[in-house]
C-alpha cells in the first residue's frame, strides 16, 4: 500500500520505506509512527511506501533525492518487510530511521538489515553517538524527540489539576526509578491525576485527550527512565503548556532546559516543597508556564528537527575526505576532515543500566565472574530483556562452568529476537551458545546452532565453526564450517560492547573457556596449532 503526498518541488523528495502498521496498538501509532511521518512531510516531498518492495523499481518510479528505510517497532506481531534489488541505484543516498530504544534487543535487527541494504547513515531519536552500539556509532545522528503540535499545544483548557502523573512507573516498575522516588512525596501533598501507560490495557488518555489532560495540569511529572533518555514526554509537557517536573540530566540541559527558567529540575528531597511554593505564588508559576511553552515551541517542534536535511546538504557539498559530526542537541551538524578528533558530543547519561553493562564486561575481562553477575543483574533489574545483560551473564556462567545456566541465557536472547520476528541475530551470542553446547559435549546441538545463518561471517562465529570442524572432521569441507584461521571477515556486527577482537584472540578466549568446561583434548589440540592468542 502506498501513501503518496502531493508533489512539492521546493523540497527534496524522500522515498520512505515504512510499515505496514496494522498490527500496532493505537497508542504506538499515535505516539511513534504518525509524528515521524508528519516530521518528514514538513521537510521533504514525502512518498511513503509500505510492505515488501522491489527497491530498484521503487526508486525508478518515484525518483527520490534520498531513500529512508524504517527499522520498525519492537513487536511480537507483524513481520519485517522484504526488500529486493537494494544494490541498484547506488547514486541515491540511503539512510535509516532507527526507532529501537537504547536497551532493545532488536537494535541489531535494525542496524544489521540496513547494513545489508547499503545504508550509509542512521538517524535515531533514541540515543546519541555515545549510546549507539559500538559497531555503528560513527554513523548515527541523534534526532531529539519533539513536540507533535497536532496534540501538544495550548488547547485553552482551564488549569484545574495541580499535579499530573501520566504514564508508567510512578507506583511500580524499575524502568522509571526517579518517578518511583518522587511519586510518594507528591501524593501526600497534592491532589493529582494518574493515568497508567495505555499498554497492554488501552484507555482514553491518548492523542488529543492526553494533550488536553496535560494542558489542564499546572505541573506534569516525567523523566527519561532508567537509561535517563530524552523521551517524548519531556517535550510534550511544556509543548501542551504545563510545567515539566523532571530529573536533572546532562542531555536535558544540552537540549536547552534550565531549572526555574523553563522547567523544574528536582529530586525526591525537594520536589514537594518546590511545587508548593509555585502553587502559592501564581504570578511566578504563570510566568514559568509561559516561558516553558514558548521555549518548547520555539526550539523543539518538528520544524526544528531538520537533521536529515542538514546531513543531505553537507553530503552534497563537503569536500572529499570529510565526514559529518554532531556536537550538541542545539547545534547544527558540521563537516570536518576525516581525521578530526571530536571532543564534544551530545551527552549520554551514566546510569545504573550503563554502569551495569560496563562494570559487568570489565569484570569478565578480569575473570571476576561473581562481580560480573552482580553487575549484569543490576542492569537486568531495569530492563530484563537487554541482550548485553543476558549475554554477559551467560559468559560469566560459562566461565564458572555452569553450562546449563549459560545456555539458558544465550538461548533467551535468541528466543526473544525470534519472537519479535528478527531477520538477523547476534553472531557473538550465537557463537557462545554453540560453544557452550560444545563445552558440554553435546556436539549435535553445537553444530545445529553454529550452522544457523550460514552466510553470516564474524570472527567469533568463525572460531566456533573451526573448533567444531576439528572435533568433527567431516564438517571441515562443508559450509559454514570450512573456515581457515585467521579469518577477520565480518558481514554482521554484534551488540557486544567490548573492543574488537581478532579471530586468534577469540580462539584464545574460547580455549580458556573450554579448559573450565573440561574439554582437555580440544584444548590440547588448539595449543598444538599455536593459533590461539591468549589475553
Amino acid at each position: 500500500m502506498n501513501e503518496v503526498t502531493a508533489a512539492n518541488t521546493n523540497k527534496p523528495r524522500m522515498l520512505f520505506l515504512s510499515g505496514p502498521w496494522d498490527h500496532l496498538e493505537t497508542v504506538r501509532k499515535v505516539g511513534l509512527v504518525d509524528p515521524v511521518s508528519r516530521l518528514l512531510a514538513h521537510h521533504f516531498d514525502l512518498i511513503t511506501v509500505s510492505g515488501d518492495q522491489n527497491y530498484g523499481e521503487g526508486v525508478e518510479e518515484h525518483a527520490p533525492a534520498i531513500v529512508m528505510f524504517d527499522s520498525g517497532c519492537d513487536t511480537f506481531q507483524g513481520r519485517t518487510p522484504v526488500f529486493t534489488d537494494t544494490h541498484r541505484h547506488p547514486e541515491v543516498p540511503k539512510v535509516g530511521f532507527v526507532r529501537q530504544d537504547f536497551h532493545s534487543p532488536m537494535r541489531l535487527n535494525a542496524y544489521g538489515r540496513m547494513d545489508a541494504w547499503g545504508v550509509e547513515q542512521f538517524f535515531s531519536p533514541s540515543y546519541p553517538y555515545l549510546g549507539a552500539p559500538r559497531a555503528w556509532r560513527d554513523r548515527v545522528i541523534f534526532i531529539p524527540r519533539w513536540v507533535d503540535t497536532t496534540y501538544f499545544r495550548d488547547w485553552g483548557e482551564t488549569k484545574c489539576i495541580p499535579v499530573a502523573m501520566l504514564g508508567a512507573g510512578f507506583f511500580s516498575s524499575d524502568f522509571y526509578p526517579w518517578r518511583r522516588r518522587v511519586a510518594p512525596q507528591l501524593v501526600q501533598r497534592f491532589p493529582f491525576v494518574h493515568a497508567p501507560r495505555p499498554m497492554p490495557h488501552p484507555h482514553m488518555i491518548v492523542g488529543e485527550n492526553y494533550g488536553r489532560m496535560i494542558n489542564r495540569s499546572f505541573f506534569t511529572i516525567g523523566c527519561g527512565g532508567a537509561s535517563r533518555s530524552l523521551v517524548s514526554k519531556l517535550f510534550e509537557i511544556p509543548g501542551a503548556r504545563s510545567v515539566l517536573v523532571t530529573e536533572d540530566t546532562a542531555i536535558l540541559r544540552d537540549a536547552g532546559f534550565v531549572d526555574g527558567e523553563n522547567c523544574v529540575l528536582t529530586d525526591e528531597d525537594e520536589v514537594a516543597d518546590r511545587l508548593a511554593y509555585l502553587l502559592d505564588h501564581r504570578d511566578e508559576l504563570d510566568a514559568l508556564t509561559e516561558r516553558s511553552y514558548q521555549f518548547a515551541h520555539a526550539h523543539h517542534t518538528h520544524r526544528s528537527r531538520d537533521h536529515i536535511n542538514q546531513w543531505l546538504t553537507l553530503r552534497m557539498t563537503m569536500p572529499a575526505g570529510h565526514r559529518v559530526i554532531q556536537e550538541s542537541c542545539m547545534k547544527p551538524l558540521r563537516a570536518v576532515p576525516a581525521d578530526f578528533e571530536q571532543t564534544q558530543f551530545v551527552p549520554f547519561e551514566t546510569s545504573t543500566v550503563t554502569e551495569g553493562i560496563s562494570e559487568g564486561f570489565d569484570a569478565l575481562g578480569r575473570q571476576d565472574y561473581p562481580s560480573a553477575e552482580a553487575a549484569f543483574e543490576r542492569t537486568l533489574g531495569h530492563y530484563n530483556y537487554m541482550l548485553e545483560g543476558h549475554m554477559g551473564m551467560g559468559i560469566a556462567l560459562l566461565g564458572r562452568g555452569e553450562l546449563n545456566k549459560a545456555v539458558a541465557r544465550f538461548a533467551r536472547n535468541v528466543n526473544f529476537q525470534t519472537a519479535c520476528h528478527a531477520v538477523v541475530r547476534d553472531p557473538v551470542n550465537q557463537a557462545y551458545l554453540a560453544l557452550t553446547f560444545l563445552g558440554g559435549g553435546n556436539i549435535s546441538m553445537a553444530v545445529k546452532y553454529a550452522a544457523r545463518a550460514p552466510r553470516v561471517k564474524h570472527p567469533a562465529l568463525g572460531c566456533v565453526r573451526w573448533l567444531l570442524a576439528q572435533v568433527h572432521p567431516g564438517l571441515a569441507s562443508t559450509t559454514p564450517f570450512d573456515v581457515a584461521l585467521p579469518d577477520e571477515t565480518v558481514n554482521l556486527c554484534s551488540l557486544d560492547p567490548r573492543p574488537v577482537r581478532s579471530s586468534v584472540e577469540w580462539l584464545g578466549h574460547f580455549r580458556d573457556l573450554m579448559v573450565t568446561a573440561g574439554q582437555d583434548a580440544l584444548v590440547a589440540y588448539v595449543d598444538k596449532t599455536g593459533l590461539a592468542q591468549r589475553a
